[in-house]
């Protein structure tokens, strides 16, 4: 809603060109009031935007019978006739009176209360938005007291009230709300009694302002990308120099894949930057794994695949990664109680030990292949000597087991065991 109050606006440089550009074109088409009317307080400029008004009505050259006039103007003034109709309202008869008797005291004062009642409905109309109301009081109080200063106060109460339609077309433009602009526009116009040249001067003073915004707003637009510009190169750079200093994955936050992933996907650098950076750990994937370093290679490897690149190159590596890990676990020893064992014939007890009450145990290792047999049967410690070894490794040889599962298929493993000899 349009709001007959003065407003506070944006102190930005574009709002206060804008006001002088409103203050010099507005006021320069303005017209001015007949009769010359001011304000009470002298302050208001001898412009208004509220076109001319009509000329006050002469009053004849008739006898004037003061007392009769007086009577007239209290009963219409009862009859609340103050300002019409012609020749029949209160306003009429006092300006009769005064005007045979300009210093008739009576008729002053009475005419001033009147005045006064006018300024307060003037007042009401605007707050309710009234402005055609307003407007007419203020044409026929102009019409019969042209130079009273409350007649004045009226004008420029309807002064402010255009003004305020105009500042607030002006700041809705300077928001960039341009529909509701032309709106306050468009409501500024309808209003009765505005100069032409008022009008154009609020509607080029929004013109500006949205040429101004628009302008700025590019400046802002292109203020932006430079420094957008500048932000990836410096992120390319630090891409760059991480790789170079070998810092692919780690530390969190600084390293190249940190950095690449700040890039925009339309930037003119990432396309290489992903290459250089591919390239880079491929080379240190191949180096932690002939150096046995599992761990980093793989974590490596998952930045690889991020990429979204397959190719040979690593496959390869993936390949080598995957052999290399299964070895280091089937080179693994686990104890047998790791395994589920489907057969376990007990080991003979040697008859020539058992005649001599011999007792004694074996440390045996030996691999359960990924077909669940028993391979690479190796005699670890023994005691005493090698009396019970070849009866272990006989047992042994005939077990069978569920095969050790890793990384989804089925390996050889190794473990190993302890057989008790013990006549008991």
């Amino acid at each position: 809603m349009l709001s007959a109050e003065p407003k506070e606006y944006s102190s930005l440089p574009l709002t206060v060109g804008i006001a002088g550009a409103i203050v010099v074109s507005a006021f320069a088409g303005w017209l001015a009031l007949k009769g010359n009317a001011v304000s009470g307080d002298g302050d208001q400029p001898a412009a208004s935007p509220v076109a001319a008004i009509a000329d006050p009505e002469p009053v004849g050259a008739a006898p004037v019978d003061i007392d009769a006039e007086l009577r007239k103007a209290r009963l219409a003034a009862d009859a609340d006739l103050l300002v019409s109709p012609a020749e029949q309202n209160a306003l009429y008869f006092y300006g009769r009176v005064l005007a045979a008797d300009p210093q008739n005291p009576v008729a002053k004062a009475e005419r001033d209360a009147l005045l006064a009642t006018l300024s307060l409905r003037v007042d009401d109309h605007l707050a309710a938005r009234e402005f055609d109301a307003a407007y007419e009081l203020a044409v026929e109080a102009s019409r019969h007291s042209p130079e009273h200063p409350l007649v004045g106060e009226m004008h420029g109460a309807l002064n402010d009230y255009v003004a305020a339609i105009a500042a607030e077309a002006s700041r809705l433009a300077t928001n960039g709300r341009d529909d509701d602009a032309v709106a306050a526009l468009a409501a500024l116009e309808r209003l009765p009694g505005l100069g032409d040249d008022y009008v154009a001067s609020a509607r080029q003073a929004v013109v500006d302002i949205q040429q101004a915004r628009l302008a700025a707003e590019q400046q802002s637009r292109e203020a932006a990308q430079r420094v957008a510009e500048q932000a990836e190169l410096g992120t390319a750079q630090k891409v760059r120099d991480a790789i170079a200093a070998g810092n692919f994955i780690a530390p969190e936050g600084e390293s190249a894949r940190d950095h690449l992933a700040r890039l925009d996907a339309g930037s003119e650098h990432k396309a290489e930057l992903v290459s250089a950076f591919r390239a880079a750990l491929l080379a240190s994937i191949e180096t932690l794994l002939e150096a046995g370093e599992l761990a980093d290679a793989e974590a490596q490897l998952v930045a690889v695949r991020e990429l979204g690149v397959e190719d040979e190159a690593l496959a390869a590596l993936s390949a080598d990664y995957e052999a290399r890990l299964v070895e280091r676990e089937k080179s693994q020893v686990l104890p047998l109680t790791e395994f589920i064992q489907l057969s376990a014939a007990p080991a003979r007890y040697p008859p020539t030990a058992r005649q001599a009450d011999t007792t004694g145990w074996v440390e045996v290792a030996f691999t359960v292949t990924s077909a669940g047999r028993t391979a690479d049967i190796e005699i670890l410690r023994a005691e005493p000597g090698e009396v019970f070894n070849s009866a272990v490794i006989a047992a042994v040889e005939t077990w069978t087991f569920v095969p050790r599962q890793f990384r989804g298929r089925p390996i050889d493993q190794r473990t190993a065991a302890r057989l008790v000899f013990n006549l008991e």
